[in-house]
């Protein structure tokens, strides 16, 4: 329901319908610069619904990938429509000698970060995800190729030698033990053969009769007893492929596994290009460590002119918070069409109704679309009201409840930040901006990838006006100075960040930890 709400607000700005409109028609690239955010991920979920076509979003951060996948749910999608294709590349100290006891040990949750990978490529075989979310060193990543060329379907009546089956699952990467628990592990016991698909959600007994498969059970793998029959089983690899047999650049990636009619959405490729290529110098000083004997090959990505090469199939949406050039990507990437979508950041008013509710009647009053999204929405609903703000709750019982002015839909999620879209006359907030967070408050997530290019400021002192600094949520601004604000009638001191335009945020004093003084190029 909140996705059809954006889509109708976000449908009306004419250079975001037409980014869209030549994103579907794939002829050329389509770079938009000036999304950050959320902003940029309620963009990208509203061109997924519009085009109707797969959508790999690619990010350099792994972190970053989670917290996408996290928020995505509150734009509008069904969990099971999302796809994280998570990376696992270790360290390089994981491969040295002294620390290979290390690499073994973090081995087990390789191997479940593998199997999530197997279980995104079975989903989109099956025309089951519609958003993809992966860092660029997982989309790189040499995996299996066809899925054809790799399943195993048995169904009753199959003759297959027992033992011959435990051979291939063992060669396939499952785990032989004496009680199946998870999946990819098998158990074979005389003509039993227990095994817990890589894809499934419950292991299968098979019972067999000489070489021939009789029957098929689920069961439960907390105490070990039958669920009903099934009418087959299918087993897919549980590691991916073993890169050191094959050429490298003809190595499948998840790039072959996607339809030629997806969009791909590339983050900030500058970022990307160099997460890539620091992954790239990893691998080969593993290569190196391999040919002296002292660790095995590792990881294996293909080099990043392949990746390039496999880009160009797809249609490219290149998104950058600032303009800048990706000639990395080569013709197509110069070639793009350019458009400035700018958004904004939201005040967080923390717990400061009037004030909020002051500037929200006037938005409203400008003509200004205004949406919540709120874990708790019948709440905000009655202290929006107790403001005398036009306010509903929006529900599947009233799906358009809110759609017409002046009212304020307020819907149900959980979404990390609000953010503004000019273009579109649009203000979302979220429980980040309408509720205050206590000092003892955990994170719900961890702080955004520009926040890394930062360094703590420990006094204020460190600042001056004019210097850059990173927001966790927000990203980079420029720090104007300390300002003096009314908050829940009590006057406070506020760090005041400018963005593009007119955007501004207040952050408390005593919120210094959420910024961070910027140090990247």
């Amino acid at each position: 329901m909140i996705g059809s709400f954006l889509d109708r607000v976000l449908g009306g700005a004419t250079d975001l319908a037409e980014a869209v409109r030549l994103t579907a028609a794939g002829e050329q690239a389509v770079a938009i610069d000036g999304l950050a955010g959320l902003a940029r991920r309620a963009v990208l979920a509203h061109c997924q619904r519009v085009t109707k076509r797969p959508l790999l979003i690619v990010v350099a951060d792994p972190d970053q990938a989670e917290r996408i996948v996290e928020d995505l749910p509150a734009l509008g999608f069904q969990p099971d429509e999302i796809g994280l294709y998570p990376d696992s590349g270790p360290a390089l100290d994981d491969f040295l000698p002294e620390t290979r006891l290390l690499a073994s040990s973090v081995a087990p949750e390789r191997r479940v970060l593998a199997r999530r990978r197997v279980t995104v490529l079975e989903r989109l075989a099956a025309d089951g995800l519609r958003i993809i979310v992966a860092p660029i060193t997982a989309v790189a990543r040499v995996t299996l190729g066809p899925l054809r060329d790799h399943r195993l379907v048995l169904t009753a009546g199959e003759e297959i030698e027992p033992q011959d089956l435990a051979v291939r699952l063992s060669d396939d990467g499952y785990e032989r033990v004496e009680l199946v628990e998870a999946p990819g592990q098998f158990a074979l016991r005389g003509g039993l053969v227990d095994v817990f698909p890589t894809t499934a959600a419950r292991p299968v007994r098979l019972d067999f009769f000489g070489d021939e498969l009789e029957t098929l059970r689920e069961f439960d793998p907390a105490n070990q007893r039958s669920l009903g029959e099934a009418e087959r089983v299918v087993l897919l690899p549980a590691r991916e492929r073993d890169a050191s047999t094959i050429e490298m650049e003809a190595a499948p990636t998840l790039l072959n596994h996607l339809p030629e009619s997806a969009i791909v959405a590339l983050e900030e490729p500058l970022r990307l290009k160099a997460a890539l290529e620091e992954a790239l110098q990893r691998e080969a000083r593993r290569r190196e460590l391999a040919a002296a004997g002292e660790s095995s090959p590792g990881i294996e990505l293909i080099s990043l002119e392949a990746c390039r090469q496999r880009l160009d199939r797809f249609r490219l949406l290149i998104l950058s918070l600032l303009s800048q050039s990706a000639a990395w990507l080569g013709p197509r990437s110069a070639g793009a069409a350019r458009f400035a979508i700018n958004s904004g950041v939201v005040e967080a008013y923390a717990g400061d109704l009037p004030a909020m509710a002051r500037q929200l009647r006037s938005a409203l009053g400008g003509g200004q679309r205004v949406a919540v999204v709120s874990a708790q929405p019948h709440r905000v609903v009655e202290l929006l009201a107790e403001h005398d703000l036009p306010v509903t709750e929006a529900d599947a019982a009233s799906p358009d409840a809110g759609d017409s002015q002046p009212h304020i839909p307020v819907f149900r999620g959980q979404l990390s930040a609000g953010f503004r879209l000019p273009g579109s006359r649009l203000i979302l907030l979220t429980d980040a901006e309408i509720f205050p967070r206590s000092p003892s408050q955990p994170r719900s997530r961890p702080p955004g990838p520009d926040f890394q290019q930062g360094r703590p400021i420990l006094s204020l002192l460190e600042l001056q006006p004019g210097d850059f600094v990173v927001h966790e949520l927000h990203g980079i601004g420029r720090y104007s100075g300390l300002v003096r604000r009314q908050s829940n009638g009590v006057s406070r001191e506020f760090l005041q960040v400018d963005y593009r335009g007119a955007d501004r945020l207040f952050v408390p004093s005593d919120q210094l930890d959420r910024v961070q003084k910027f140090i990247g190029g």
